[in-house]
């Protein structure tokens, strides 16, 4: 947390976004891209609303040549698990799932609840294979890890979607979030427990 006065900016584009990034700058200013939030009450992660200002400032970042990953974890069994157990069963294990993230995150990487049952990582100077093998592990560690929130010898399995950029199929950060999210659904559907990049 910087000293200096902060100028906060919230609902801007990404060339918005740099025009008053420098100029808080050339004023001797702090910047931010979004107001102090508070995190999610279920998994103590930031909320989308927070990680969304992050992708923009990290996109704005990877145009300069450094590459960034994002990630969405989706529990494969939260909609079963909160239709059977309830939803108090399904907060613990969102829960859990989120502290074994924060437990496993790259150095410098943010981790925040995306929405239901799914977890997302900002992964800033990561290219695509270093995310792809940091979330084939975290794929395996969800996979033999025993939690609380089911009963013993119920398995836990998460999909993950990848997208980093710069890349040719992406062109911004909205097109950025379309397409982590159409790679995790299909690594879903076609089953789960997998990486899907």
């Amino acid at each position: 947390m910087s000293d200096r006065p902060t100028v906060y900016v919230v609902g801007a584009n990404e060339s918005q976004i740099a025009a008053m990034r420098k100029a808080a700058e050339n004023a001797g200013l702090a910047f931010s891209t979004g107001l102090p939030v508070q995190n999610d009450p279920v998994t103590h992660l930031l909320p989308f609303t927070s990680f969304e200002g992050h992708v923009i400032e990290e996109i704005g970042k990877a145009n300069s040549g450094a590459p960034v990953s994002l990630a969405l974890v989706h529990l494969d069994q939260f909609q079963v698990l909160n239709r059977s157990h309830g939803h108090m069963c399904g907060d613990l294990l969102l829960l859990e799932v989120a502290n074994l993230l924060r437990e496993s995150i790259p150095e410098n990487a943010i981790a925040a609840r995306y929405s239901g049952g799914q977890l997302a990582l900002l992964c800033p100077a990561t290219d695509g294979a270093g995310a792809k093998s940091w979330a084939e592990s975290f794929v395996v560690k969800v996979r033999n890890f025993n939690f609380r929130a089911v009963a013993i010898g119920e398995k836990v399995t998460v999909t993950i979607g990848l997208v980093t950029f710069p890349s040719s199929d992406v062109t911004g950060s909205e097109q950025l979030l379309e397409v982590l999210t159409a790679r995790t659904f299909r690594g879903a559907e076609a089953g789960g427990d997998r990486v899907s990049s």
